[in-house]
C-alpha cells in the first residue's frame, strides 16, 4: 500500500507534544516508578523516536539529569510504567531533550505494528508514544487516520472493526484484542473472486490511489489493456453492487462488499495470450461478453458491474470490460459524449484484433446508455471494412442513449449483418434518458418504442418502477431480476417467443414486453 508523506514541519510543537511536564514534576515521576523491568526490542525504540541521536535509560535513572549533562544527546526512550508520553526538557544553553515515556505494558508486538503503520504516514522526523493522539497531536486527516488504522490491522491479519481508535495505544489495543480471521478451505471463503479483462481509453491515474485510470484521454496510448480481480461476498444479492455505508474505506470487507482487489495492466502480447477463451463451459463454452459503460462512470465502477453481471449471470466464459474516458461527473455529458465517439475508433480495433486473436470465439457485446455510441460508431467502422460479414455472436444495446432515427434509418441497415441476434431493452420510467431527450431534443433508442427490421426490442416499461431513483431506472438491465434474466436468455439464443415476454403489436411492427409476476 502505498501513502503520501505529511509534512510535520507544519505541526507547531504544541501539536507534536500532548503535555509540557514541568521539571519538578519529572522529578516526582521518576522516584514514583515501579521495579518492573522493560527490555524494548531496538524496532520499537526507532519507530517511537524516529530520527535523533537516542538513548535508552530505565526507570531508576532521571531524564532531567541527562538533560543538565555534558552528554550530548537530543532524544531518550525512559523506560517508566507512567503514562507521560512524550514531552521535551529545555535547560539553559542546551537542545531541548525530547522525552518519550514508555509503560511497560504498552510495549507490545502490537504497538509496534500501529507505530508502522502511523509512520508510513507521518514520516521518520516527529516523535511519537502510545498517547499520541491521531487528530490532536499529529494533526492527521481523517482519510489519514483510516489510512492507518486499515495499515495495522493488515499488518497483523485481522479484521477490521467498524471503528476508528484515537491514539496509537488505544489501536494497540485493539488490534491484540481483536480475534484473528478463521482459517477457511477454499470452499469455504467468505467471497469468490472474479476476474475481469479489460481495454480502455483511459490515461493512467498516477496520483489518486485506487482510481488506476481517470478521465483523460490517452493520446500517445490510446487502448491500455490488463485485467482485474474482484471479490464478490458470498451473500451477494443478484442485482447488487454491495457497497459499506457512504462508501466508507475502513468499512469495507470482501465478505459483505463488491470490492476490487487487483488492477494489473498488461501487454498487449501477455493479454491475448492469457484470455481463457476455453474456459467457457456448456452454453458459454469459447464465449466473451464485453461489456461498455454508460454516461457519469469511472472505471474502477465500471469494473466491478463487469463483475457483478458475470456473477449475475453465472458467466463461466470471459467477461470484458471496454471503458472510455468518462470523466464520472454529472455535469459533463456533452464532454462524455464527445470521448465516447472518440473511443469508437479504438473499439472498432480491439474488436478486430480479438475476432483475429481468437476466430472461433462466441463474442458477445452489452452496451449501456452512452456506451451505445462507442459501439454504434465502432461497428459502423467495422461494416464499412467487412459488408455482409458476422462476426459476433450477439450484440445487446441496454437503454441506449443514441438518437432512435440515427439508429433505425442510417446505421442499423449498415451494421445488423455484423452479429446473429439482435435486441434493444427500453423502459418509459428510464429518469436518465428522460432527461437527455429533452438535452438533446431528440427521440432516444432507449424510450419505447422504436423499431428496427432485424431487432429485437423488449419494453420493461411493465416492471414495477418504485421508488426507484434515477440511476436504478437506467440500470435496470443490470439491477431488475426479470432484465438479467430476460438478457441472459438472450446470449443464450433463446428466441423471444420461448421467453416470458408478451408480444406488443403496433402499425410499424411487432415489439416484446417484459411484465412483473403479480
Amino acid at each position: 500500500m502505498s501513502h503520501r508523506q505529511v509534512n510535520s514541519s507544519r505541526h507547531p510543537p504544541s501539536n507534536v507534544w500532548r503535555n509540557m511536564i514541568l521539571i519538578p514534576l519529572l522529578l516526582f515521576f521518576s522516584s514514583n516508578v515501579a521495579s518492573q523491568e522493560c527490555q524494548p526490542s531496538d524496532q520499537l525504540a526507532e519507530l517511537l523516536l524516529g530520527n535523533g541521536n537516542v538513548k535508552i535509560i530505565d526507570q531508576d535513572e532521571s531524564p532531567f539529569a541527562l538533560a543538565n549533562s555534558t552528554e550530548q544527546r537530543d532524544m531518550v526512550l525512559w523506560l517508566t510504567n507512567e503514562p507521560i508520553g512524550a514531552v521535551k526538557i529545555e535547560a539553559q544553553g542546551k537542545t531541548p531533550l525530547t522525552v518519550v515515556a514508555l509503560p511497560c505494558q504498552a510495549a507490545t508486538v502490537e504497538l509496534q505494528q500501529a507505530l508502522i503503520a502511523t509512520r508510513s504516514i507521518v514520516g521518520n522526523s516527529i516523535a511519537l508514544s502510545d498517547r499520541s493522539h491521531f487528530m490532536n497531536d499529529l494533526g492527521l486527516s481523517f482519510d489519514q487516520i483510516v489510512q492507518i488504522q486499515h495499515h495495522a490491522f493488515e499488518l497483523v491479519g485481522k479484521q477490521q472493526p467498524d471503528a476508528l481508535y484515537e491514539t496509537i495505544g488505544e489501536l494497540a489495543t485493539y488490534l491484540a484484542s481483536t480475534p484473528k480471521h478463521l482459517s477457511r478451505s477454499v470452499s469455504e471463503k467468505p467471497f469468490h473472486i472474479q476476474t475481469v479483462y479489460y481495454a480502455t481509453t483511459r490515461s493512467v491515474e498516477t496520483e489518486q490511489q485506487g482510481v488506476f485510470y481517470n478521465g483523460d484521454r490517452d493520446i500517445q496510448t490510446p487502448l491500455h489493456v490488463g485485467k482485474a480481480n474482484v471479490s464478490i461476498p458470498r451473500n451477494h444479492q443478484k442485482g447488487q453492487i454491495e457497497q459499506p455505508l457512504l462508501s466508507l474505506k475502513w468499512l469495507k470487507q470482501a465478505d459483505s462488499h463488491v470490492l476490487i482487489q487487483s488492477v494489473n495492466e498488461l501487454s498487449l502480447d501477455d493479454y491475448w495470450q492469457s484470455l481463457p477463451i476455453e474456459s467457457g463451459k456448456g452454453q458459454w463454452q469459447d464465449s466473451v461478453i464485453i461489456y461498455v459503460h454508460g454516461y457519469n462512470v469511472a472505471f474502477q465502477s465500471a469494473i466491478k458491474r463487469t463483475a457483478q453481471m458475470a456473477y449475475d449471470f453465472d458467466f463461466s466464459g470471459v467477461p470484458i470490460l471496454f471503458s472510455w474516458p468518462s470523466n464520472a461527473s454529472l455535469l459533463d455529458y456533452a464532454s462524455d459524449r464527445e470521448d465516447a465517439i472518440w473511443s469508437a475508433t479504438y473499439f472498432a480495433q480491439f474488436l478486430t484484433q480479438l475476432k483475429g486473436q481468437h476466430p472461433n470465439a462466441n463474442i458477445h457485446v452489452v452496451a449501456h446508455s452512452m456506451g451505445n455510441q462507442v459501439l454504434l460508431n465502432g461497428l459502423n467502422e467495422l461494416a464499412l471494412r467487412n459488408p455482409n460479414k458476422t462476426l459476433f455472436k450477439s450484440i445487446i444495446l441496454a437503454a441506449p442513449d443514441v438518437d432512435s432515427q440515427w439508429f433505425t434509418y442510417q446505421i442499423a441497415p449498415r451494421i445488423l449483418t455484423l452479429a446473429s441476434n439482435w435486441a434493444v431493452y427500453t423502459s418509459e420510467n428510464d429518469g436518465a434518458l428522460i432527461a437527455s431527450e429533452k438535452v438533446n431534443q431528440a427521440k432516444r433508442l432507449g424510450m419505447p418504442v422504436s423499431l428496427a427490421e432485424g431487432v429485437d426490442v423488449i419494453d420493461t416499461s411493465g416492471l414495477n418502477a418504485a421508488p426507484w431513483s434515477i440511476p436504478e431506472s437506467h440500470s435496470y438491465y443490470a439491477n431488475k431480476l426479470p432484465v438479467i434474466e430476460d438478457l441472459v436468455s438472450h446470449l443464450r439464443g433463446i428466441p423471444p417467443e420461448k421467453r416470458a415476454l408478451i408480444e406488443a403489436n403496433t402499425q410499424q411492427g411487432n415489439y416484446w414486453q417484459l411484465i412483473e409476476d403479480e
